[in-house]
């Protein structure tokens, strides 16, 4: 921090994340200057009889004093990159014409090498006579070249991914809708994302604007890179999981309210900023019964089987997913090749029959359509429908598309029968709605329930005559469960006894007083430091001014603060900081930084709209949280984020909690927030849980 600018552009690193891609630069050209100088040597020494050997001695002249160059420019950017905190970067400022430099150093290694390549290709040099032994160098010349272009082939997929917008756009909506469209493209057909489809190209770019208008309001008024984000929460971390400050929730029981634990005040000075607190929190609620975990059970089963084959593959194993998608139940050959690998999957996972399975919607369909899974279980008499969770790029834009909608139709709205049709969302003013909710998940679940009841299979099965007194269950895990909440809500109206399961829902998903409203048919379940029940802005805000605050307090150099906190866990405590309440005041610098960065932040009106709207908004339903039982030993992670986790390493408790604790909690610092959201961690966590509760029951 802050961000490279050279060349006219802002690039998407720090300038003290160059001393690191300098150095892996030193070392290769310090590895051909010694070689190089021993060809000069061998070729031009007294014992040395060759002939035609001026083409190769310029081109190794030139690599050699522009690798010599390099090597002291590099040095020079490790060196400098060392200096000062990532907030104080007064040591570093010869670092962007450092780098330009060795840039054009490069562009001239470039040329050299590309001539000795063509002098090589032609065996323009005869072999010498070195001492009475013949002596041909075409292996040094074919390593020097090849060991080149590898290099330099690494370096240009540097460039690529840390090239970055113009320095008179870089931070605008423009460039932050086009540094969304760029990940699309670098992601090609990952997560879902076909870069030849028109279809979707001119879906994402109407996208664009509203990914870029949010990111910009959350995360354009500091000049961080990618690098100082996940440092910066390394550090939070840190500073949170060794803070002696402890907080019980529900806030009322210490006295304290919501307000004042989310944000101090709405326009934040230095002062405000620094008095954030990092902190453990505890929950405290009820006891969840027993059988309310093993109803939760059965039905993430469900959620599960809505995952299809992809989140089978990665909760069972490659070799076993193959061998289920090659040789289906009773027999079946090549499910997958027939057209059926989810219904092949979502049998298994259910452990019932094919006919069980009514329909199942497949991925890409219909536009905007979320997967669903219709099926009836004559055991428990209920027919359910499962929404899967967010697996594509596209189901996870969603999660950055913030803006409320108006959801006064939807709550007051009579809905007299299947033939009704739910109300288009359109995205509004809090001010003028009664009611809100978060925008895109509504457009999503709407799209999903107008298909539900234009199919027909779904009125069909539950008016049929062997369903005809079934009770009609909704579940869904994160993006399915934001989509159950609204068709359960949709249905409800009309349908009686009706139930829905919410596991992993997002937070900023609807109004609180909608949410009160469904306690008693829905059900919300939230597995440890998982993210999506923490995510809202007003929750990433106070996360932003939280890693800002804790950057400036550091007082070590960026790379070596990552390697103590990344790697060096032994080294963890010996991070050296002033007490929390006085860090800044000998920090000019990181107290400048923070003024600049509390007046673009306060000034900005589109913030406030965001946030001020997630305040009103909240799970739905009735929530059960699996809180980590403190003073449970366990093997210390080795990394500072857990990706996929399939096994639980820790106990947990179940309890029933207020739906405003999530909101009072705010984003956990942790490194388990993805891998405890992961829908085949849950479901094991669930079993453990409903397993142990009926072994205390014996």
């Amino acid at each position: 921090m802050p961000a490279l600018r050279v060349l006219g552009r802002r690039w998407r690193v720090a300038d003290d994340d160059m001393p690191l891609v300098s150095f892996f630069a030193l070392l290769f050209h310090f590895a051909f200057i010694p070689p190089l100088i021993a060809w000069f040597a061998i070729l031009h020494g007294p014992d040395t009889v060759c002939d035609e050997v001026l083409e190769f001695t310029i081109a190794y002249s030139g690599i050699l004093a522009t690798y010599s160059i390099s090597f002291m420019l590099e040095l020079w950017t490790v060196i400098a990159g060392l200096q000062g905190t990532p907030l104080h970067g007064e040591p570093r400022r010869l670092i962007p014409l450092l780098v330009a430099l060795d840039a054009i150093c490069h562009i001239v290694q470039v040329g050299f090498v590309a001539y000795l390549s063509y002098l090589g290709s032609y065996n323009w040099m005869r072999p010498c006579d070195v001492g009475g032994v013949m002596w041909n160098d075409d292996a040094f010349t074919w390593a020097t070249a090849g060991t080149f272009w590898t290099y330099c082939l690494f370096y240009l997929v540097f460039v690529i991914l840390a090239h970055g917008q113009s320095s008179k756009v870089e931070n605008s909506n423009e460039s932050w809708s086009k540094t969304y469209m760029n990940s699309l493209w670098m992601s090609l057909i990952w997560l879902g994302w076909n870069p030849f489809s028109k279809t979707l190209r001119d879906h994402h770019r109407e996208r664009a604007d509203r990914v870029g208008k949010n990111l910009k309001s959350l995360f354009g008024h500091s000049d961080m890179t990618l690098s100082d984000f996940i440092l910066g929460f390394a550090y939070a971390r840190h500073k949170a999981r060794h803070s002696k400050n402890r907080v019980v929730l529900p806030l009322d029981a210490v006295g304290i309210s919501s307000e004042q634990r989310t944000r101090p005040s709405e326009n934040r000075t230095v002062e405000d900023v620094s008095s954030i607190q990092y902190c453990t929190t505890v929950m405290k609620g009820e006891p969840v019964g027993g059988n309310v975990l093993h109803e939760a059970e059965y039905y993430f089963r469900f959620a599960m089987a809505a995952y299809g084959w992809m989140m089978y593959m990665l909760g069972e194993g490659f070799f076993k997913g193959i061998f289920a998608l090659c040789w289906g139940g009773k027999g079946t050959l090549f499910p997958m090749f027939r057209g059926k690998p989810n219904l092949e999957i979502a049998c298994r996972v259910l452990d019932a029959p094919r006919d069980s399975i009514i329909f199942i919607r497949e991925q890409g369909q219909e536009h905007n359509v979320l997967c669903y899974v219709i099926s009836v279980d004559h055991d428990r008499k209920c027919v359910v429908v499962s929404v899967r969770g967010a697996v594509t790029i596209n189901d996870n834009v969603r999660d950055v598309l913030l803006e409320p909608a108006d959801f006064d139709a939807w709550v007051e709205s009579k809905v007299t029968g299947w033939e009704s049709r739910p109300p288009s969302p359109a995205c509004t003013s809090p001010k003028h709605s009664n009611y809100i909710a978060q925008g895109d998940y509504l457009e999503a679940s709407r799209a999903t329930l107008c298909d539900i009841l234009e199919s027909g299979i779904l009125q069909e099965t539950v008016t049929s005559d062997a369903c005809k007194d079934y009770q009609l269950i909704f579940t869904g895990h994160s993006l399915g469960a934001a989509c159950c909440f609204f068709l359960a809500l949709y249905f409800q109206k009309f349908i009686p006894n009706i139930k829905c399961w919410c596991f992993s829902p997002p937070l900023g998903l609807v109004d609180k007083r909608v949410a009160e409203r469904s306690r008693s048919w829905c059900t919300t379940i939230v597995c440890g430091k998982e993210l999506p029940p923490r995510f809202s802005a007003a929750a990433l805000d106070l996360a932003r001014d939280q890693i800002i605050y804790a950057l400036a307090c550091v007082k070590l150099p960026k790379l070596i603060l990552a390697y103590k906190l990344l790697w060096s866990y032994k080294s963890i405590a010996s991070i050296e900081d002033d007490p929390q309440e006085n860090c800044l005041d000998s920090a000019q610098d990181a107290r400048d930084y923070l003024n600049r960065y509390l007046e673009s932040r306060n000034s900005d009106e589109y913030r406030r709209y965001l946030v001020s709207s997630a305040d009103r908004m909240t799970v739905p339903g009735s929530v059960i949280y699996f809180q980590p039982v403190a003073g449970i030993e366990r093997k210390a992670s080795s990394t500072t984020f857990d990706f996929h986790v399939v096994t639980p390493d820790r106990d947990y408790e179940a309890i029933w909690v207020e739906n405003e604790c999530l909101n009072a909690q705010g984003l956990i610092f942790s490194g388990r927030f993805l891998a405890d959201h992961m829908p085949d961690y849950a479901e094991e966590v669930i079993r453990r849980m409903a397993a142990s509760e009926e072994s205390n029951a014996e």
